[in-house]
């Protein structure tokens, strides 16, 4: 079961997302629970004022047991209206879904390989705008839904993603073992260099400005992603 966290206008709230074969993708009492958001005479304000949720059967959920996570849109609710600019995620339970987990930017067009104790902070969105999707490892909307999940590292193709957070934390997160990352600005200076990573994310702070990572990994894999910190 993935939980993700939720930090947004001061408010905190959580969501579960499961995939288990017996489940239904459709909405089912038991099986899935429906994001509250009302506020009633013994309540001094909404009970989810801010919240984190998916839907399905064009309902909101809080908690969404499906028979196959493929790209499930992930949005806020935010009962006042109130814009959100940015908010902040933590992810647990990646680990057990065998085909692993990646968050999707439909706006930058940019895919982030997930990994439990990942955080990430994003540009908020208005409300029941699907800009964001959780999907299965290397998704895409032309694959086969038979193709088997238990992919071994050899088989699945390597991913290799690097984002940058509105503070200019960026983070850079693979599906194999990063080895080195190095970040050059524009005029091809040399602004930071990490080695040895051994570990499938990384992190560190940089100033405002545009940069090229050049990324390895321990698999001998190489790209070079472009950045912006603004």
């Amino acid at each position: 079961m993935l939980q993700i966290d939720a930090l947004c206008n001061e408010y905190y709230s959580t969501l579960l997302l499961g995939e288990t074969a017996e489940a239904s993708d459709d909405v089912v009492p038991g099986e899935d629970a429906e994001l509250i958001t009302f506020a009633d005479k013994y309540m001094e304000t909404a009970s989810a004022h801010t919240a984190i949720y998916t839907k399905a059967d064009d309902k909101p959920l809080s908690v969404n047991v499906m028979d196959k996570v493929k790209s499930v849109p992930l949005t806020y609710h935010c009962v006042d209206g109130a814009p959100v600019k940015t908010f902040t995620l933590w992810f647990d339970g990646v680990s057990s879904f065998a085909h692993g987990l990646q968050l999707y930017d439909d706006y930058e067009k940019l895919t982030i390989p997930l990994c439990d104790g990942m955080m990430l902070e994003l540009e908020g969105v208005p409300s029941d705008y699907p800009r964001y999707y959780i999907q299965r490892l290397n998704y895409s909307p032309e694959g086969d839904d038979d193709t088997p999940t238990d992919l071994s590292a050899d088989e699945a193709a390597v991913t290799i993603a690097a984002y940058a957070q509105p503070n200019g934390t960026t983070h850079v997160a693979a599906s194999t073992m990063l080895n080195a990352v190095r970040a050059y600005s524009t005029t091809g200076q040399l602004i930071l260099e990490l080695q040895n990573i051994a570990h499938t994310t990384t992190q560190f702070v940089l100033p405002q400005g545009a940069y090229l990572l050049h990324i390895s990994t321990t698999a001998g894999d190489a790209v070079v992603r472009k950045i912006v910190v603004r």
